[in-house]
């Protein structure tokens, strides 16, 4: 019990210092055109996008899509993709681990901001067999500006 609660605390301790170094590099400043550039340090949309990112992996390993449930749009594609994959992956017996992500670019186009991410995911079978898989997403969050809520709303592939 003790391992494991260290081996979390570790684990959430390299994330944020993934994250803080992500964030001030010069070359993380991606190279897609159009949009607003922003400071994603201060957006609603940046909290929301973060929570996102560590909340689906639990989802998964614990089979519990609750856990992710509130930080997506229940109007968007993602919602019932993410609620699929969970159950599915549950099924299978899959756990997953949050290696490193690294939001690359935001850009806020309309009412919407655009996240380019790359994402590095260790996928666990119950064989024993592991792999390491990298993606890169671009994620859409959108904001409820009555409510003051921003929720993940769509992924598609950056390529």
């Amino acid at each position: 019990m003790y391992r494991t609660a260290t081996l979390s605390l570790l684990l959430s301790l390299i994330l944020l210092l993934s994250a803080c170094t992500a964030k001030g590099g010069p070359d993380n400043q991606g190279t897609v055109t159009g949009g607003e550039q922003i400071d994603y340090q201060e957006t609603g949309a940046n909290r929301v996008m973060n929570a996102y990112e560590e909340s689906m992996v639990e989802a998964v390993n614990k089979n519990r899509f609750s856990l992710v449930e509130g930080l997506l749009d229940p109007n968007g594609p993602l919602y019932k993709q993410q609620e699929d994959l969970v159950r599915r992956l549950s099924a299978k017996n899959i756990k997953e681990k949050l290696i490193r992500y690294q939001i690359m670019n935001i850009q806020k186009i309309g009412g919407e901001y655009k996240f380019y991410i790359i994402e590095k995911i260790g996928i666990y079978y119950p064989d024993g067999r592991s792999t390491i898989n990298e993606y890169q997403w671009i994620y859409t969050v959108t904001e409820n500006k009555e409510a003051g809520l921003y929720k993940v709303y769509s992924i598609e592939r950056w390529e």
